[in-house]
């Protein structure tokens, strides 16, 4: 049975990727961490996993009072309203794990986020089990169900879903979630854009995606 907070994380578009014996080189990160820095970009590893976001985005401790900054911003914006009270419940959270903001080219607005939570998995759990758990809590909120690719990030396997859903104030956002795996608990990435912008920054989505290593 998923918590509260894990499943008001779902509102916010979180979907479970599956990653069972994460582990590549540690020479491999490294080289992957010094290209992406190379190439002006921020390293980050959280929960097990190393990632990389282009300059545009701004990672906030999400233990630091600047975190209650950024989300009374990102309430102000229309696109955004309906979901940030379930950040502001997971912001509290020892499963919340990382936050990053997106701003447009002119540094104006925000046109994006990335959230990270870790849980513990019930050691009954088969990956595709949660997989399909997940898709179907995610079908009662959006009326439909979502569909899960499988990933492979070196040696570990996984899941992600692009998936929208519509708001009563802030329209139709875009999400992409993706859910791996790790040691004893699951890491949920979850990527939220503004569906109107989504075509524009969803390549910037698939790259940080793309570059993750466990």
């Amino acid at each position: 049975m998923f918590s509260r907070t894990l499943v008001a994380t779902l509102l916010l578009g979180s979907l479970l990727l599956s990653t069972q014996g994460c582990g590549t080189q540690e020479d491999s990160t490294k080289a992957a961490a010094e290209k992406a820095k190379a190439a002006g970009r921020q390293v980050f590893t959280v929960e097990g996993c190393q990632f990389s976001l282009p300059p545009s985005w701004t990672a906030i401790d999400v233990n630091a009072p600047d975190i209650e900054k950024v989300l009374t911003e990102l309430d102000k914006d229309p696109k955004f309203t309906d979901i940030t009270p379930t950040l502001y419940k997971s912001k509290g959270s020892k499963q919340f794990k990382f936050f990053a903001y997106n701003k447009d080219i002119a540094g104006a607005k925000m046109v994006g986020y990335f959230t990270i939570l870790h849980s513990s998995v019930p050691p009954e759990s088969t990956e595709r089990q949660m997989i399909n758990s997940t898709a179907e809590q995610l079908q009662t909120i959006t009326k439909i169900k979502p569909e899960f690719t499988d990933l492979t990030f070196g040696s570990a396997r996984g899941a992600r879903a692009n998936w929208k859903m519509k708001t009563i104030d802030s329209g139709e956002i875009a999400m992409t979630t993706v859910i791996a795996f790790h040691g004893e608990g699951q890491v949920v990435f979850s990527f939220t854009l503004p569906a109107d912008v989504a075509a524009q920054y969803q390549p910037q989505i698939d790259e940080i995606i793309n570059g993750m290593l466990f």
